[in-house]
Parts: C-alpha cells; structure tokens; sequence
C-alpha cells in the first residue's frame, strides 16, 4: 500500500513538473481561493509567480474582467531568475451595477520576448446582493405665489445590484393638494427615475409659508430599506394679515331643515347665530354668544334643542347668562338651566353666584348659590358655599366646605364636607355629604380615587349613596405595567322598604399589560361585576367573571386589534350559571392625514340569568375622507345578527358630506337609516341639511395698526406692473392686475419697504432708492408710487499714460506698476506750468497700464456707490437708476508724479443706458535744473 501510495504522489509531481516545465511559469494563488465582496468595493487579490524555466525571463501581466470592472493598479514587467518566485498584487474595482452572482477574474502571465512561455489563473469573485436606495432633489422653485401651483423634481435611483420594484411616498407640511406622477416604479440596478410632484397652493393664506415636501422611496420586498429628499418653497402671500379696519369676532349664521320619516313623518327648521371671540384687540375680553331655536329635538333624532347663551370672561370677572350648566361644588348641584351666574377673581380671593330655573321640571325648581374661595397659594384653596333651592312648597338650604391641596409633586387632594340647614318649613334634620378626590401621578406609580357619601335625606346632587372608584397603574419591569381598578355603588343606604331594592353594584378588575418595541402589545385581565339587592327577600344577586386576552400591533399606517373575553355568569338566587364569550377583531387603516378607515366584527355568546341565550354577531365601519380643503365625506355602518331568528336584528347607515364654497359658506347633509328586521317596525330615516355662513362681526375701529397701500408701475409705459413681491420688515403682499399692493395691519412704527428683483425682471430698478423708508402711523393709511424702469451701467477704466521718444524708443518716466519708476527723465512740456501736452515735438503719451486698487465713487444726490479697480484698473457699477450721476476717483494710490486728468465727471443716464468711460492719470511735469560745473543732474 504504501509503495502505491508513493507512486501516485510521484505521477502527481511529475505531471505538475511536466505542466509547468511545458508552460514555463507557474502562476498560484496565495490567500483564500474565493473572494467574496460587495458592489461598488475595491478588492486587491495576490499571487505567486515561479519561473520554471532554466533562464532568466522578463515577464508582463494582463487581466480579463468581466464588462465594466476596473483594473486600478499598473502593470510593471518584473524579471525572474530559474526557479524564482515574486508575490504579485492587483487591484480591481467591482461596480454598483454588478449583479449578485459569481465571477471569473483571469490573471495572465507571459513571457515579453516568448510569448508561449505563460500561464494564467482563474480567480472566483463571488457578489454579494446589497439592496440600496438613493433619493435626490433635482429641482425645486425658491418661492411661489400664493395661487399658483408648483413642481418639485426628484431623482429616485435603484443602488441595489438587483432589479427593485419602488414605493414613494410624498409627506407635506402644511398639508397642501398635491399629485404625483410615479407611486411606484421598477428600476433595474443603476437605473434611475425623475418622479415629479405637482403642489396646488392657496391663493387665500395671509401669512409667509415654508412648504415642506418630502419624497420617500422604499424597497417593496424590504421595508426598512428607504430613503427620502426634501424640499423647502416659500409660498409668498398676495396680502399679509387681515384686509379689515375692524377688530372682528369670528361668527356665524346657520340654517338648518331637520327631517325624519318612520311611523309618523316629521321635519323642521332650525337657526342659529353664534360668534366667539374678543371684544379688544389685546385678546384680554372673551364673549361667547349662541341664539338657537326653536325647538327641534322631538321631530328628529338629529333635531338640537332650543338654547339662549352668553358668556363674557376676563382675567379678573366672568358673567355667564342663559342656558348653561350651572355648578358650585360636587356635592351641591351640577344642573343644566336658565339663569345667570357671576364670578370675580381678585387673587387669593375669588367670589361667585348663580341664580338658576330648570329647563326640565319647571320654573318653580330653582336654585340661588354662592361661594367663596381662598387660594393662599398655586396649591392649595380654601371654599366655603352655601346653595338654596325651591321647588314648589320645598325649601333646601345647606352649607359646603371645599379644600384643595398638593401634598406632593404631582398629587393632588380635593375634600369637601356639605350639611344642610335645618328645614324651617318641615322642621326635619337632612343628612350630611363628603367627598374625597385624590390624584397622583408619579414615575412608578399613577393612582386615582373618588369617595362620595350622601345620606338619604341630603338635598344635593347626590343623595342615598355610597360610591368608591378608585385604579392603580404601575410599572413592573420595562414595557410591563400592572393594574386594577374598583368602582363600588350602594343606594338606598336604609333599606328602606318602601323602595324598590336596595341594589349593591361592584365591578373590579386587575390586568398586565405588554408592549414590544415592534409597537405589538398585549394585555390579560380578569374583572367581576355583580348586582345584588340588600333588602330582605332579594329579588336579584348576580355575578359575572371574565377573563379578557387581548393583542395588537401597530404600523407607521395600519394597526391591528383583537381580544377574547370568556367567562361565567351565575345567578346566586337559583344557582344557574351560564358560560358566556365575547370576541373582537379591530383594525384602523390611516393612508394619509386627510383619510382614516376603520372596521371591527365582534361576536357575543351570552346568557345573563335574568334573560335569554343571546348569541349576535356586530359588525361596523366608519370612514373619513378629506377631499382636497374644501370637501369632506364620512361613513358610519353598524349591523346586529342574531343567530336566534325570533330576535330582531338591526342595521344602521350613517353618512355625512360638507363642502366649502368659493365664498367661504359651508354646506353640509347628513343622513341615518336604520332598519330592524324580523319586525313589523317601518325603517327610519333622518335627514338634517345645513348651510352655514361665517363672517367677521365688526366691534371695534382697530386703533392699534396703521395701513401702507400703493401702486407699482413701469415708468416709461406708464403700464401697471402684475406679480411684484413687495417686502416690510417681514410683511409681504404682492401686486394685482392693477399694479396695487397692500399691506392692511401694521403696527405703528419705522418701516423699510424692498422689491424682490426676481419678480420684475433681471433688467429692472425702482427709480428711487430701496429700501424706501415708511412711517406708520396708528389708524393711518399710507400711500406710495413705485415707478420701475430698465437699468442702467457704467464700465470704465482708470488708465495711467506716459511719454514715449521715437527717437531712442522707450518710454521715460514711467514706473513700475502703481509705483515709483527708476527709468530715464525727458524735459518735456512747456515749462509754464501746465501739464504736459500729448505731442511735443518727437514726444507723445501713450498708455502704459491700468492702475488697481484705486476707490472710485458715483453719486447722484441720494445715493453714493464705490468700486475698487481690479488688477487691470476696471470698474463697473451695474444698478444705476436713470438721471445724473457724478463719477470722482480718489488721488490715493495714484503712481507718483502723475495725476487725474479730471478729478469729477459729470455722466447722464437714461433708462438702460449701457456707458464706457476711460478715466486718464497723466505724469506731472517736473523741473530739471542744471548745473555748469558739475556733473550732477538732480530733479524735484
């Protein structure tokens, strides 16, 4: 065996010898033998090169990649002795667009003088998949319009190395109308789409806008692959603020045709005016106002009653009159009636009292209260009532003790202890009440309690009852919270005989509730309700327990709902119990902030001692829809199945639509049909439609603002100028057809009114300075003509000259650049003092530079401009309005012993007028005086 296995390994290193001795170099691998990587990575892969042959050769190398892969390093030739070995590297690039697959990367090597001398390897790249997305915002206006609809494109690109179907999603802050033309798309790798979004703006809004948009691109097939770009437009109101002159409540008219058809048909109408809002601008005196009638509420399940109400509230008074509920403490009374109540808050002390008639049982029930309450600090108070109340030949009179305080950071105690008075006209003592609430809100534990006992005889609110409610909520652990809840109610706390029973109800109930950071929750509880009657030969006492699982989850637009409820009911008179269940399944879909659905199915199994088997199944949907901002439908369905046939099932259909019209009035149907089957019952239907028209109740002149109006025109057409932006101090409003603008509500004070240049045209400039100065005056309006008209501009050049001999042909006396000069001196001029004459003999001035850095000014009377020549002594003032300007240039920098021909030019523009002027620094004359004996010339 193991000469056979010594002979194979021989033929083995045998043939490889014969293989690499044919070939002449062996190429291998050194590192793994696959590589494995991700698009749009670099990978650097190393190999062993031997030479095989028995003479030194000089090797090149080559590399075969699949389409579109790069080679990143160079090729160097290398030389190799017999039987050497190099390590070489080679660097590739593997592109986005390459699929998720395997690949052949094939390094060669080869002899440069004897090409037959090779050998290559075939190198594994294996891809892996990457799933990617990439947003981008490709164009988006910087403003708009208040009316006019816009565009914003986007570039939505597939970076994945595979073929990707898109969702996107457009966001809007504020909510606008908009549209898009791509919802989803499928783009190969690399490959990308524009989708463009169309945005409707409100040509009503009075206040500067930032719309944000945001475009979401999601991988269908993973979710949590997206990404998103953003766009931030202006949208520039046409007015800002209010139009009015007038301090305004907000108001309304409504009127309204009720109607109903069943057994009996029945219909009416109905109309109601309201307003609610301030009577001062400062916002400091609220008035609420509703005038409705008449009566309409027993013709029509959607009839309203009849009600008459005013309330004015400031800091320190309250004064409510007509139809309200009336209230001073919990244990006095809380009752819905005609009057009129007054509160004064004079900190710590507070006063208030009402004299109210009953709606309900007549006017001779009426009630005269009063309090007075105080607060020695933000925590606690201190209240002492006192309430009379007459109905028919009774009188009730009875005192109320209130106290209020914090004991701890976020807990609250309310306590209050009410007797009555002992009745002159019966001579009978009535029975006394207290109460206690208590709240307490704390990271480990929240807690409420409410604890009522009123006596048989007690003439308040509540009478012959004992009630506790009390719940407790705490966390266990992390996402898991525990709690219970109890609610108890006993009447009838004599027994008294004469009375029907003497009901007990308890209800309690414990539960865990978990929720996942997935937004998955569920919770289990376990309750007991029972209803027993405490008087001698019960005529009732029965329990029911349950225990309720319930689960949901939520998404960014979907949530998904469910529970079970079984249990027990027992009647303890008879001994019977019955099982029963209950079983829901929810769910609520939100697609967009304008539109939500929902639906649930629940089915009942039951029997309650006291009844038959019940056994239903309920189903409902409700839908709202927002269309655009004007238009609004709603869907409410409900149905009842009973599985027993004798039962009677019902099925209601609610539907509601609203429409704002162009003026701003609203109308709005609403309908109900319901229909109960297996019954003689004829189906009802209600009707209500209404049509409501708001407005502005004017109460005051608003002394506190002032108002700027004015005209934009073109000043050589004379035409009105449409669509100019006009800004103050951070008011805008934006020209008409006519030319007009207007700035209704500005408080008094210096303002600085400034043209967007973008919306009169490149070529455009007010013909008087911007920005133009204003002062509002309370109450005043003021008003301004802005004439446009086509710019002006001025290009000069401040150019230095000097001599020039033709003679010897150089220039004399010129320096270098701005500075001083070291070259020949000329005696040239007349020697009287003037400047040098540009011929002068062979002598003449020519140009020698431009100078830099020298300030120049125009000014027109108003305004002053400034340049500083650049390196070639160029200028250029581009928004020059129309009229006469004076140029100066400054002596500083000037070259020495040389000056401005003209310090001051006088220039005239007209309306686009486009000027060149050259601006000449000519050399001064010097003198030059010589001297017989010596040799020595010397200039001043």
């Amino acid at each position: 065996m193991k000469k056979i296995l010594l002979a194979v390994i021989f033929m083995v290193l045998a043939v490889s010898f014969l293989e690499a001795a044919q070939t002449g170099v062996e190429v291998r691998a050194r590192g793994k033998p696959v590589i494995r990587t991700k698009p749009n990575r670099t990978v650097t892969a190393v190999f062993q090169v031997t030479n095989r042959m028995a003479r030194k050769v000089e090797f090149t190398t080559a590399v075969r990649f699949p389409k579109g892969w790069k080679l990143l390093t160079r090729d160097f030739r290398f030389t190799l002795r017999p039987n050497e070995s190099d390590i070489r590297l080679f660097s590739f690039f593997v592109p986005q667009t390459a699929i998720a697959r395997k690949y052949n990367v094939i390094w060669t090597v080869k002899g440069r003088r004897y090409p037959s001398i090779t050998d290559s390897y075939t190198l594994p790249v294996v891809v892996s998949p990457t799933t990617r997305v990439e947003v981008g915002l490709l164009r988006a206006p910087e403003y708009v319009l208040a009316g006019k609809d816009y565009q914003v494109l986007f570039l939505v690109i597939n970076k994945s190395n595979s073929t990707n179907i898109i969702d996107t999603r457009i966001t809007s802050e504020p909510e606008l109308p908009l549209r898009t033309d791509i919802e989803k798309v499928t783009l190969a790798p690399g490959e990308s789409k524009m989708v463009i979004v169309s945005v409707k703006t409100d040509p009503g809004i009075r206040s500067l806008v930032r719309h944000h948009l945001r475009l979401v691109a999601r991988v269908t097939r993973e979710e949590q692959v997206e990404a998103y770009a953003e766009s931030f437009v202006q949208i520039i109101p046409r007015i800002t603020g209010d139009e009015g002159r007038f301090h305004t409540i907000p108001a309304g008219i409504t009127l309204r045709y009720i109607g109903q058809q069943n057994a009996r048909n029945t219909s009416g109408f109905q109309t109601e005016a309201s307003w609610d809002g301030t009577l001062d601008e400062e916002g400091e005196k609220h008035i609420k106002v509703l005038l409705r009638g008449p009566n309409t509420q027993n013709r029509s399940v959607l009839g309203e009653r009849d009600e008459y109400r005013l309330s004015f509230q400031t800091e320190h008074y309250e004064l409510y009159l007509g139809d309200h509920t009336y209230y001073l403490s919990l244990l006095t009374e809380n009752r819905y009636g005609r009057g009129v109540r007054a509160k004064v808050n004079l900190a710590p002390l507070s006063l208030e009292g009402y004299y109210q008639k009953s709606q309900w049982t007549g006017p001779e029930d009426r009630t005269i209260a009063a309090r007075v309450v105080v607060s020695p600090n933000d925590q606690s108070k201190i209240g002492l009532g006192y309430l009379r109340r007459e109905k028919e030949l009774a009188r009730h009179d009875f005192v109320s003790l209130q106290g209020q305080l914090s004991p701890f950071e976020n807990t609250n105690a309310e306590l209050e202890y009410a007797f009555a008075v002992k009745n002159i006209d019966t001579d009978r003592e009535e029975d006394n009440a207290y109460a206690v609430r208590l709240k307490s809100y704390q990271a480990w534990m929240s807690f409420w309690l409410k604890f009522i006992h009123a006596g048989p005889s007690h003439p308040g609110y509540y009478k012959d009852v004992d009630f506790l409610s009390a719940s407790v909520s705490a966390p266990i652990v992390k996402d898991l919270r525990a709690y219970a809840g109890i609610q108890r109610g006993k009447h009838n706390l004599d027994q008294d005989t004469t009375l029907f029973a003497a009901p007990l109800d308890q209800y309690y109930q414990i539960g865990l509730r978990y929720r996942f950071r997935t937004g998955t929750h569920f919770f289990l509880e376990y309750s007991n309700r029972s209803h027993e009657d405490l008087l001698a030969g019960s005529k009732f006492d029965y329990d029911e327990n349950t225990y309720r699982l319930g689960a949901g989850q939520g998404f960014k637009k979907f949530s998904l709902n469910s529970s079970i409820e079984i249990g027990q009911s027992t009647d303890n008179l008879t001994g019977q119990s019955s099982d029963l269940g209950r079983y829901t399944v929810s769910s609520s879909f939100r697609p967009a902030t304008n539109q939500s659905f929902s639906v649930y199915v629940r089915y009942t199994d039951i029997c309650h001692p006291q009844w038959e088997k019940r056994r239903y199944i309920s189903t409902g949907l409700k839908s709202s829809i927002q269309l655009a901002t004007v238009t609004s439908f709603s869907l409410d369905v409900h149905t009842d199945n009973f599985q027993e046939p004798y039962r009677r099932g019902r099925d209601r259909f609610g539907i509601e639509l609203s429409h704002v019209l162009p003026n701003n009035n609203k109308v709005s149907v609403r309908g109900i049909h319901t229909r109960d089957r297996n019954s003689d019952k004829i189906d009802d239907t209600a009707l209500l439609v209404e049509y409501k028209v708001p407005f502005g109740l004017p109460v005051s002149v608003k002394k506190s603002i002032g108002r700027v109006k004015g005209h934009v025109y073109d000043h050589e057409t004379k035409k009105p100028l449409l669509d100019v932006i006009l800004r103050l101090n951070g008011a805008t409003a934006v020209t008409d057809g006519k030319g007009n603008f207007d700035f209704p509500c500005l408080k008094p004070g210096t303002y600085h009114l400034d043209i967007n240049a973008a919306g009169i045209g490149l070529d455009r400039i007010v013909i008087r300075k911007t920005p133009i100065e204003i002062t509002v005056k309370p109450g005043k309006e003021t008003f301004i003509q802005i004439g446009m008209t086509r710019r002006a501009s001025l290009l000069g050049r401040i150019m230095q000259y000097g001599p020039e001999n033709n003679h010897n042909n150089h220039s004399l006396g010129q320096g270098n650049g701005n500075g001083n000069g070291n070259g020949d001196y000329l005696v040239v001029g007349e020697g009287n003092g003037n400047h040098i004459s540009q011929t002068n003999g062979d002598t003449r001035l020519v140009k020698v530079n431009g100078l830099a850095n020298i300030q120049v000014e125009l000014m027109n009377g108003v305004e002053t401009l400034r340049w500083l020549t650049d390196n070639k002594g160029y200028f250029r003032f581009e928004d020059l309005r129309p009229g006469k300007w004076t140029l100066r240039v400054a002596n500083e920098n000037l070259p020495t012993y040389h000056y401005l021909e003209k310090r001051s030019i006088e220039l005239e523009f007209g309306p686009g007028d486009k000027q060149k002027i050259l601006v000449r620094v000519l050399p001064k004359k010097r003198r030059i005086r010589i001297i017989e004996h010596g040799g020595i010339i010397s200039a001043k």
